[in-house]
């Protein structure tokens, strides 16, 4: 995957970017050296976020430096509420059943239970292992420049498995769509947001 990455940036001619595969909490950063760190659907992966953020983000960020976000900030190993999961299936249940075919299977999603944790730490023990400590953390440490909180609570887990009939859309499927659209934004009323976009300022 990163030679992969390296081959890309060298067709493009990026010369101001390296890879890396290293142990991160142990990687040699030259200190307060950086304007800003991006985390794009990764910070989740992290365990004892407070920690984390201040051996590796802090102590690397210049004065004043940015940290930047697209990430899970929902429950811990995705363990939903039982009125997300009420959503979730509710949205399931109005996708008509040819669109609820698993992808290479002959079996057709009917519900959604939810994933247990010892599920979640044998598939994988990094997956939101401290998800829900992000924003306390951040908002502990930075200023809030912009937050964007932007739901996903539903379609995520509704679509899972059969996202792929509505690559391509017709008029029915749009309005599918619409309506579970509709659903999230109602959930959202009720419920925080599963997923952010930040930009936050280093506290000086």
């Amino acid at each position: 995957m990163l030679k992969k990455a390296k081959e890309i940036s060298d067709e493009k001619n990026l010369k101001n970017i390296s890879f890396h595969a290293e142990n991160i909490m142990e990687y040699h950063f030259d200190s307060k050296k950086y304007d800003v760190v991006f985390f794009h659907a990764s910070l989740h992966h992290f365990d004892h976020i407070p920690e984390f953020l201040q051996k590796v983000v802090i102590k690397n960020l210049v004065p004043n430096g940015l940290l930047i976000i697209n990430e899970f900030v929902g429950s811990n190993w995705l363990q939903y509420s039982k009125l997300q999961l009420k959503y979730i299936n509710k949205a399931i249940s109005i996708i008509p059943k040819e669109y609820r075919k698993i992808f290479k299977t002959n079996i057709y999603k009917n519900n959604y239970y939810g994933s247990g944790i010892l599920r979640m730490i044998i598939a994988d023990p990094s997956e939101c292992v401290d998800s829900i400590s992000i924003l306390p953390a951040i908002h502990e440490k930075f200023n809030t420049i912009e937050e964007k909180f932007y739901g996903n609570n539903i379609l995520q887990s509704a679509l899972k498995d059969i996202s792929h009939h509505f690559v391509e859309l017709n008029p029915e499927k749009k309005k599918v769509l619409h309506q579970i659209f509709d659903m999230e934004d109602e959930l959202l009323e009720k419920h925080p947001s599963d997923f952010v976009f930040g930009i936050y300022e280093m506290k000086t």
